[in-house]
């Protein structure tokens, strides 16, 4: 009896490794399948910036605005200033 129940156990734990063994392939095949999507998304997402003129981003565009708008007020400050100095003098 305890020759059958050993070889019994031995086929339980036989089948136990086979099928986790399956399911770990499965895993990995999908976690594979996953990073090789991530990776082809990020590589269009690359390639389309990277082919995309920076100045015609909003962002770049609404920079380049704070810094014109910015360089004006400064000229706008400086250009008094000196009417001033002139009127002082």
């Amino acid at each position: 009896m305890f020759p059958v129940a050993l070889a019994i156990g031995a086929g339980i734990s036989a089948l136990s490794s086979i099928a986790g063994g399956v399911s770990a392939n499965k895993r990995r095949k999908k976690a594979d399948q996953m990073l090789e999507d991530r990776r082809r998304r990020l590589d269009e997402w690359y390639q389309s910036e990277m082919n995309r003129p920076y100045l015609d981003r909003a962002d770049s565009r609404a920079m380049l605005k704070r810094i014109r708008d910015y360089n004006e007020d400064e000229l706008k400050a400086l250009n008094t200033k000196r009417h001033q100095e002139r009127s002082d003098g």
